[in-house]
């Protein structure tokens, strides 16, 4: 499967997975923009990156980055609001303080080798569930918002 399949797959399963918990997915027109993907979510717009990836030995290696053939460059906030992991099977959603300014993220599949918990990624803290939709997009109206987020 060549480069752009493989990236054109990973966005049609993170909008089903993103749609399955009823959040809107429109694609912009073109592909010059910093961002894949438009979601609608209780009547705002957010811009999303998507990456895509195989799993390997336990986890999920994404390169946040962009390339082409002159430059390399981090994506930060002002590119897009947030991030859609996906592994081809599951989807993984990223508010900007997970992925701003990094040049990668693992999700692991299950526990570390090494028994290390701090600072590892788990599949379920960041999976797209109802919870992960309200925590990186905001709460649904007539729900309080997460605390340190304004609703």
């Amino acid at each position: 499967m060549l480069h752009r399949e493989r990236g054109e797959m990973g966005e049609l399963v993170a909008a089903a997975e993103l749609a399955k918990h009823g959040v809107g997915v429109a694609w912009p027109l073109g592909d010059e923009l910093p961002f894949d993907l438009v979601l609608h979510w209780e009547g705002r717009l957010f811009r999303a990156q998507v990456k895509s990836a195989r799993p390997a030995e336990g986890a999920v290696r994404f390169n946040l980055a962009s390339q082409n053939s002159t430059r390399y460059r981090k994506y930060t906030e002002a590119d897009c609001d947030v991030m859609v992991l996906c592994d081809y099977e599951r989807a993984y959603l990223l508010g900007p303080g997970d992925f701003s300014g990094r040049r990668g993220f693992t999700v692991r599949l299950g526990s570390a080798r090494n028994g290390q918990v701090r600072g590892t990624h788990g599949r379920e803290d960041y999976a797209v569930s109802p919870e992960r939709v309200e925590a990186v997009l905001g709460p649904s109206p007539g729900e309080a918002a997460p605390e340190g987020r304004p609703s």
